[in-house]
């Protein structure tokens, strides 16, 4: 039995990109073509590496 997504949301792949949900894909097929930048899943860090007690 396969299983089902907690709203029955349907995958699909756009430009070798994989979205959760068709939603996701229209979406991006919307700002895709804007002139500004947009990255998706951009590394960022929060708080650089540290030792505890020394």
């Amino acid at each position: 039995m396969k299983h089902r997504s907690k709203y029955n949301a349907q995958p699909v792949v756009i430009d070798g990109i994989r979205f959760a949900s068709k939603a996701e894909g229209a979406y991006y097929m919307l700002i895709r073509n804007k002139p500004q930048k947009v990255t998706m899943q951009e590394p960022f860090e929060i708080l650089s590496a540290f030792k505890i007690n020394g």
